[in-house]
């Protein structure tokens, strides 16, 4: 495909959009994500100029051009497009969200409005729609390159933006041209490019460099990321991005020298963004001239030193601002761990303390436990003739209600495995049986289970007792084998 991008090319006299190199992006450039109105990283190019509307709209008519818009527009719904697609809409809204922070939203919404310079597919003009931001989008490639996504072109087409943005404004325009000489020297393009309240690039590539001269002549707010992996761009004598985006520093403060200006690039960090976070941005401070300043004197040499000097100066006074910020946080962090370290120190004897005590505790529990099982312990026959009188009387082995029953069946040749295994009404037979007989039996088994129930709920109610008193005295009057006798065995056994 890319040879017969390079045959098409010849053809038409100039060189082509490069096909995508994988990844989420266009070329060989994962960041930008263009396939072409400004990107030239299609391996062994040079620098050239950005391609008319006609151009690319020739090119599409090729069946590389259709092959390419095809790819992209097949691979934006994928899952993997989506997720570039979302990192790019979350690159803008912070870049968005800066240009807020930084010059309000009064002065963007000012005139007329943001010029976003190669915003093909619309993320960031999306998200200045958002923000109640009217924008123009100015590239050549707009809607050609196959990247536009169903939601982002549905969203600037909105008509309710019409109420959100400024009143007599319009609020979303693409120009299908190339940020140029050509085009600002269009008298139709000067209320646009005189009114603008800000430009913003992303990924402008070749267009760097033409931007930069451009907005420090007139010291206009910019805000421009540099490509960061067009590497054809990256200066010989420091072939990195680093040294790319130093040497654009310093070629921008020759334009500002040039031209009279004191509104120089400055390097920021953007924050929260899945691609690159430096970012070039021009706030104008001390401009000297808000027209077009080559049809307009500039300053003197002498004067644009001495500015400069200036800014250096201002500069040095923000780094050993930063500097002793630094220092003080440092400090203050230090101070706050000796004082950690101070109550560590004196928290150190009090745990000592605090462990100790519960040592002694623990050993008295030990001791009593002991006293209390020597206590527990029989009595030994001491000597002498007058043992058998010192030693203490037997006790007398207590049984329960149910042990006695158990017993009174053994004594009748029923033992208590034989009941066991028989099936629940047999025992119930035997039991009444029992109880008929036993009235005694049957009374204590009643109050040893009157006396477990009171003692679980806590409470004991006499006229209970006095009521289960009487009816055992009535019970105890009728005969064995009675029937008031069984029925009170039976409902025992039931509760």
């Amino acid at each position: 495909a890319c040879t017969a991008m390079q045959q098409q090319a010849n053809a038409f006299g100039q060189a082509w959009p490069g096909y995508r190199g994988g990844g989420g992006d266009a070329c060989s450039c994962r960041s930008c994500g263009r396939a072409g109105s400004f990107c030239s990283a299609y391996g062994g190019q040079q620098a050239r100029l950005s391609h008319t509307a006609d151009q690319w709209a020739q090119w599409n008519a090729t069946q590389e051009g259709q092959n390419l818009f095809r790819w992209w527009a097949d691979w934006i719904p994928t899952p993997e497009g989506q997720v570039w697609t979302n990192n790019k809409r979350r690159e803008a809204r912070c870049i968005v969200n800066g240009m807020i922070q930084q010059w309000g939203m009064e002065v963007l919404c000012g005139g007329e409005g943001v010029i976003d310079i190669g915003g093909d597919p619309g993320f960031l003009a999306a998200e200045l729609l958002h923000s109640g931001i009217h924008v123009t989008v100015v590239d050549p490639a707009f809607g050609f390159a196959g990247k536009s996504d169903a939601f982002t072109s549905k969203y600037l087409q909105d008509p309710g933006h019409w109420s959100t943005v400024r009143q007599g404004t319009t609020p979303f325009r693409a120009i299908r041209q190339p940020f140029d000489k050509v085009f600002i020297d269009d008298p139709e393009n000067q209320r646009l490019l005189e009114g603008a309240s800000a430009l913003v690039s992303l990924y402008p590539d070749e267009g760097t460099d033409f931007i930069l001269q451009y907005t420090a002549a007139r010291a206009m707010r910019t805000a421009l990321i540099p490509c960061n992996e067009c590497w054809q761009y990256f200066p010989p004598h420091e072939p990195t991005y680093d040294g790319f985006v130093k040497q654009l520093l310093m070629n921008d403060c020759h334009y500002v020298q040039s031209f009279g200006q004191n509104s120089p690039m400055r390097r920021e960090r953007i924050w929260g963004t899945p691609y690159c976070q430096v970012l070039l941005s021009r706030s104008p401070t001390l401009s000297t001239s808000d027209s077009w300043p080559w049809s307009s004197a500039s300053l003197n040499n002498g004067e644009a030193v001495k500015q400069q000097q200036l800014l250096l100066q201002q500069q040095q006074l923000q780094q050993q601002q930063q500097q002793l910020q630094l220092q003080q946080q440092q400090q203050f962090q230090q101070q706050q761990m000796q004082q950690q370290q101070m109550l560590q120190q004196q928290m150190a004897p009090m745990q000592q303390q605090q462990m100790m005590q519960q040592g002694q505790v623990q050993m008295q529990g030990q001791m009593v436990m002991q006293q209390q099982g020597q206590m527990a312990m029989p009595m030994q026959q001491p000597p002498g003739p007058w043992a058998q009188g010192m030693m203490p009387m037997e006790p007398v082995p207590q049984m329960s209600a149910w042990a006695r029953v158990l017993a009174h069946l053994e004594s009748k040749g029923i033992p208590f495995a034989d009941i066991k295994g028989c099936h629940m009404d047999t025992r119930r037979d035997i039991l009444k049986e029992v109880f008929a007989k036993e009235p005694l039996l049957r009374a204590q088994a009643e109050s040893e289970w009157m006396r477990a129930k009171n003692s679980a709920m806590g409470q004991s109610s006499g006229a209970s007792r006095r009521a289960r008193s009487r009816s055992r005295d009535r019970g105890s009057q009728c005969p064995p084998g009675a029937r008031s006798g069984a029925a009170a065995g039976l409902t025992y056994i039931r509760r």
